[in-house]
C-alpha cells in the first residue's frame, strides 16, 4: 500500500528536524578501519597535575611552632606543663609555691613527675629542679638513680651553681651511686675550675 504523499513528507521534515548524535571518544577497542586516523583518547580524561614539593604543607600548615620545644611539649602531659608553670609563677612566693606543691604537684603520676623534673632543667630553672628533685624522693617508688642525679648536676653545673651541684654529687655518694665520665666532663670540667674533681677523680668508673 503506497504512504500518503503528505504523510510522506511530515516523516521527511521530522527526520531533518532530529539532532545528529555526536561521536563517541575515540578508544582503540571501538576504531574503525574505514574512518580517519583517530587522535589520541580523551577519555579517560588526564588526572590533575600533583601540586609542587612543598605546597601541600604550606597550604595545610596548622601555625603550630615547629622544633624541640614543641617537640618536648607533645610529649609532656597537661597536668605535667601544668605544674611546671605553677612552679615557675610562685618562685617568689614559699607559701604559696608550698600550697601549689602539695595540691597539685604531689598528686602527678610517677611520668609526669619525671617530666616535670627533666623540662625544670632544660629551661635551666634548676632551684625548681632541686625542688622537685626532693619531692620525687619522698616517693614510695623513688630508687636511686645515676641518671636523674647526672642531669641534675650538669644543669647545675651549666648554671654556675657549684655548691649545689656538689651537694647533689654528695648525695649520690650517699647512696652508693658512681659518677662516670660524663659527669666529670660536663658536670664540673667545663662547670667550674677543676678544685673538686682532683678531690674526687679516683671515684670515676670509665
Amino acid at each position: 500500500m503506497a504512504t500518503p504523499r503528505p504523510h510522506l513528507a511530515r516523516l521527511l521534515l521530522h527526520l531533518r528536524r532530529r539532532p545528529r548524535a555526536l561521536p563517541l571518544p575515540f578508544s582503540p577497542s571501538s576504531s574503525s578501519a574505514h574512518g580517519p586516523h583517530p587522535g589520541p583518547s580523551l577519555w579517560p580524561p588526564p588526572a590533575p597535575l600533583a601540586p609542587p614539593a612543598g605546597a601541600w604543607g604550606r597550604a595545610f600548615h596548622d601555625g603550630r611552632p615547629r622544633g624541640p620545644l614543641w617537640r618536648s611539649k607533645k610529649l609532656i602531659g597537661k597536668e605535667a606543663l601544668f605544674a611546671i608553670q605553677g612552679l615557675k609563677r610562685f618562685k617568689g612566693d614559699e607559701e604559696k609555691q608550698a600550697d601549689f606543691v602539695r595540691r597539685h604537684v604531689a598528686r602527678l603520676l610517677k611520668a609526669d613527675k619525671l617530666a616535670v623534673l627533666g623540662e625544670l632543667e632544660r629551661q635551666e630553672e634548676v632551684d625548681l629542679a632541686v625542688k622537685m628533685f626532693r619531692i620525687i624522693q619522698k616517693e614510695d617508688w623513688y630508687k636511686p638513680d645515676i641518671y636523674i642525679y647526672k642531669d641534675l648536676i650538669i644543669a647545675l653545673a651549666k648554671c654556675k651553681k657549684m655548691e649545689e651541684a656538689m651537694v647533689i654529687w654528695g648525695n649520690m655518694r650517699d647512696e652508693n651511686l658512681f659518677p662516670d665520665s660524663q659527669t666529670y666532663a660536663e658536670g664540673f670540667v667545663e662547670g667550674s675550675s677543676t678544685s673538686p674533681i682532683a678531690k674526687k677523680q679516683s671515684e670515676a668508673r670509665f
